[in-house]
């Protein structure tokens, strides 16, 4: 797995990933040059997107999937959920796989918002939110970083150094990709 992380600081959103992946066997932590989070768009709209779960269905996202809406935050909730049955069967056609083990974390406007398998989409209260193997660690170091001040990108790097500190497959280097509004 991995560990993904985004804080909204203002009218900048700041996501930080590691660079680990697990070999097909689940033993072995391999660094991988690319790296988990890229800006999109989606319209006339910047995104912020970060990835965890199978490396090949996250650089399919990344690099082939086209997203079948025109505005991020005004049809989230109505258009975004066919936009994941979408994804979901187009990847499981594609790699040949009944279950998928992905999610997503998007940094929209001044909003984060998580997606997983399932149609499965939450936004968040807070400024911070993670994903992946690492995610409850991420949380717990950015709730308490978060009354810092300490640079976002700051935060996120010592709440993933907290991550690979308590999970064997959390890795440096780490990637950070800024939004601005």
């Amino acid at each position: 797995m991995t560990c993904v992380a985004a804080y909204i600081d203002g009218e900048v959103v700041v996501m930080t990933s590691d660079s680990a992946s697990i070999d097909t066997e689940g033993f072995v932590a391999i660094r991988e040059p690319n790296s988990k989070v890229w800006k999109a768009s989606i319209g006339t709209e910047d995104i912020l997107v970060g990835f965890s779960g199978d490396f090949g269905v996250g650089s399919y996202i990344h690099h082939s999937f086209q997203w079948p809406i025109k505005h991020f935050n005004e049809c989230m909730f109505t258009y975004f959920s066919r936009s994941l049955e979408i994804l979901e069967k187009t990847i499981c056609r594609r790699f040949d796989k009944k279950d998928l083990d992905w999610a997503l974390l998007i940094g929209a406007g001044k909003q984060l918002f998580t997606l997983a398998p399932g149609g499965y989409i939450e936004t968040t209260v807070e400024k911070f939110a993670a994903i992946g193997s690492g995610e409850t660690i991420a949380k717990g170091a950015l709730f308490i970083l978060q009354h810092t001040t300490e640079p976002s990108w700051r935060k996120l790097e010592e709440c993933l150094i907290a991550a690979s500190h308590f999970d064997s497959s959390v890795r440096r280097p780490f990637c950070t990709e800024y939004l601005m509004k």
